[in-house]
């Protein structure tokens, strides 16, 4: 028999590990021009579409376990940071621009299970956070039927890689999808029945 004991604590430690991540994805982000990046700045930009990746990733996870929590978006954290937030209006549309700037940053380059992030992956988790976002929280039951609403489109946050004034819309998603079907050297599964 096997005996599984409950704590107040059993997801404290998934909660530590993921603000975690994310202080080093923003150490990332916040340092990466302390190097000389002169003729190299596909490097720097792969360096920190990785960062904006990995920031989203952890954000997106720790929305899935506990909802609302804290933005947590510089290594200073401030007092308003220390809140928690809505993640239907503040913690999405900073996931999808943590994605759109690794896509916009990170190379159209498989990374062939490196363990690194490229365009293709960004794009895929650009799907993910916004059909949780657009099915969860704004209650789209439709996600296949054509055409963008209000309902459906994102104001994304100025950062690098992501321009003032961006907004994501289901149109964007869905060729951010077809992008990563033709050109990303992945298909999809054949009919396995």
């Amino acid at each position: 028999h096997h005996f599984t004991t409950a704590s107040a604590n059993q997801y404290e430690q998934d909660f530590i590990l993921l603000y975690g991540g994310i202080s080093r994805a923003n150490n990332q982000i916040e340092t990466i021009d302390n190097v000389d990046w002169t003729n190299n700045t596909a490097q720097r930009n792969q360096l920190l579409g990785e960062g904006y990746f990995m920031r989203g990733f952890y954000t997106l996870l720790l929305t899935q376990l506990y909802g609302d929590v804290p933005l947590i978006t510089s290594t200073t954290i401030t007092a308003d940071m220390q809140k928690e937030v809505s993640a239907e209006e503040k913690i999405y549309p900073q996931i999808l621009s943590d994605f759109v700037s690794a896509k916009n940053l990170m190379k159209a380059e498989r990374a062939n299970g490196s363990g690194h992030a490229d365009k293709f992956t960004a794009e895929s988790f650009i799907a993910r956070a916004w059909m949780f976002w657009a099915g969860f929280y704004k209650g789209v039951r439709e996600l296949a039927k054509e055409g963008d609403s209000e309902n459906t489109t994102v104001a994304l946050v100025a950062q690098e890689g992501c321009p003032e004034g961006s907004k994501l819309t289901k149109t964007d998603v869905i060729n951010a999808l077809k992008d990563v079907v033709n050109n990303g050297g992945y298909k999809l599964c054949e009919d396995f029945r």
